[in-house]
Formats: structure tokens, sequence, C-alpha cells
């Protein structure tokens, strides 16, 4: 086993969630956190069970309200359909302070969420990795070995009356090169930036009410394979998100039903219903949960030394069978891998 300390710290977010059945239904994500920051709200239509295409929720005015009674108002992201951005000036996050969201659709109903009070920001202190191996059975019924990095967390927190209440997200970051080309002078190789969910089937949690200590220590926060794209410069950045205590109900209900089967991208197959309503049809399903959170965030990196002694392929090898050699589809445009951009990131 291989381990790796950083100590690291940030603030970043971003959040994904979506549900299915044979019946449409509003879903709604959004967060608020602190300080004067932007907030994103997404609404979509829910899809079925194993459908990951939902509709997305256009024309729609959104208001976010603070107990003094401010308004902050949304726009849709012309370049994401059922995206709604606001600037983040007119209302600042307050811990302790409760914040809402009223939606008006194109058709009329209006929704609200139910005042959600935004937790004070505690810092995470340590992330750190580890490579292991784990044995799977593979769909002939034969075992099968993987190696696979894990994300591990240690903080600490005061003693307080109620909680702490967190959930940790996990995302990966990292580059692909194109293949150079020598007989191809008009090929000029690009280099991609894919950003993954490291492990969205899993949905660590932790409820400071039940913790006899005030230490977190050796929480795994995330893990994923070890694949192609360790072959270069690879990127985790780990949130810590502290969350209301109604927040951490939403969420542990959600994990029970998921029970770690897909992931929180795909549609659990039963309604969990969160903290938005249909002012004039309370009970009408609707799904998500608008909240507030303080985020801290811890940045690391891996490099391809780090994974000496476990072989890794690579999908770029060429195809010598033919003249020029021939390479797999994304070695030539790297812009077909899921998330992919051109654009750099900041911190790679």
């Amino acid at each position: 086993m291989i381990l790796g300390v950083l100590f690291l710290s940030g603030c970043v977010d971003q959040i994904d969630f979506e549900r299915g059945d044979t019946e449409v239904l509003l879903v709604v994500e959004g967060r608020k956190t602190m300080g004067k920051s932007p907030t994103a709200i997404r609404l979509r239509w829910s899809a079925p069970y194993g459908i990951d295409d939902n509709e997305p929720v256009s024309f729609a005015q959104i208001s976010m309200f603070n107990e003094q009674g401010d308004a902050e108002y949304f726009e849709e992201d012309p370049l994401k359909p059922g995206t709604y951005i606001s600037s983040g000036e007119m209302i600042t996050g307050i811990p302790g302070q409760a914040y809402f969201i009223e939606i008006k659709l194109e058709s009329g109903q209006t929704y609200r969420s139910v005042p959600d009070t935004m937790p004070y920001f505690l810092p995470l202190h340590q992330v750190y990795f580890d490579l292991t191996e784990y044995e799977f059975f593979n769909e002939y019924g034969f075992p099968v070995k993987k190696d696979r990095i894990r994300v591990f967390v240690n903080s600490s927190f005061p003693t307080i009356k109620n909680g702490p209440y967190f959930r940790w997200e996990v995302k990966d970051v990292w580059s692909f090169n194109e293949v150079l080309k020598p007989w191809d002078p008009l090929f000029y190789p690009k280099t991609c930036y894919i950003e993954e969910v490291t492990s969205p089937q899993y949905i660590p949690l932790f409820n400071g009410d039940i913790q006899e200590t005030n230490q977190i220590e050796g929480q795994m926060v995330g893990f994923r394979d070890i694949n192609y794209s360790f072959l270069e410069k690879h990127y985790f950045n780990v949130y810590q998100i502290a969350l209301s205590a109604e927040g951490y109900a939403y969420w542990e209900r959600l994990n029970r039903v998921t029970n770690q089967v897909g992931n929180i991208f795909d549609a659990p197959p039963a309604t969990v219903r969160g903290n938005m309503y249909n002012v004039d049809n309370p009970n009408e399903i609707v799904l998500g949960f608008f909240e507030t959170a303080a985020i801290d965030t811890a940045r690391f990196f891996t490099l391809p030394q780090d994974f000496s002694g476990i072989p890794i392929y690579d999908i770029c090898e060429p195809d010598y069978r033919f003249t020029p050699p021939r390479f797999n589809d994304v070695c030539d445009n790297c812009l077909q891998i899921r998330n992919s951009t051109l654009k750099r990131p900041d911190y790679f």
C-alpha cells in the first residue's frame, strides 16, 4: 500500500443531482454559500430511471431572499439551458442566517424552498490518499483484481450544541494530450482537460450529534480505479461541505434510498423529497434541495511516478498493423472524451 499526505485548503462549490420515475417531476438543485458569491440553480424535469438525459426547464423567473426580505434575481445562462445564475452582489451569505428561493415557471406555477439556515465555517485540515487493490467478479463470474486510489480526510471541530454536519465531494481534473503525428504536418495536437466526479455512487456523510469526540480521522471521501488518466498530472479537489441539520437529513435519506446503487447523477428508483414545494399545490412532489453551505476545499495532485509498479494501459498505443499507425479516436480528438474542454484550469 502506498500513502500520500497533503495539507491544503481553499473554497469552491458545485453540486449535481437528478431523479426520475414514470411521472415527470420538477427537479431543483442549488446552493447558497458564504460571502458575496454567485449562486447557481439548475432546473430539470425528471427522466425515467437509468436515463441521464433530463430536459432542462427554461424561461423561469427565480429570486432568492434573506431574513430581512432582500431579494436577488437570477438570469438563465444562454450557454446552459436550465441553469440560472445570480451575481451574488445583493445578498451576502452569513452563517446563522436563513435563505430561500422562489421559482415561477413559464406555465405560471410557483415553487418555494423552506428557509435553510447557513452553518458556520469549519476548516478541512488534512487530506491524503493511498493506493490499494480490490477484487470483484466480472460478467463471466471470474475474479478480477484492480488497482484503486482512495482519498481520505482528517479534521476537527469545536464542541457545539448541535452538529456539525458534513458532506464531502471529490472531483478530479486531469489532462490528456493528443498524439503527435510527424507524418501529418497539418495535425496540431491539442491538450484537453477533463473534470469528473471521483466516485458519484458514494455519499460520505458525518453527523457530529452521534460522534463521541471532536475529531474526524480516516474518513474516506472518494475513490476511483487507476487508468490511463493517471499517465499525466492528475488533480483532486476535495470539498468539505458544512450543512444545516435539515440539509444533512436530506442527504442521509438520499443515501439510504440509493443504497450505493447507480450514482447520484442517475435517478434513484424511489422518491426523495427535499425542501421545495408548490405554493398552490403542497401535495405536488418536487425533487431536490436548495441548501446553504459553508465550504472548505483541499487540492492535491498525483504524478505518474506515484504509480510506479502499477501497470497502466496507455490507450494511445499505436496500432502498427496499419500504415500510418492508427490510434484510439480520442487520441486524434480529445474533445470526444466526456466532460472535456480546451480551457485550462487556473491551478493546472
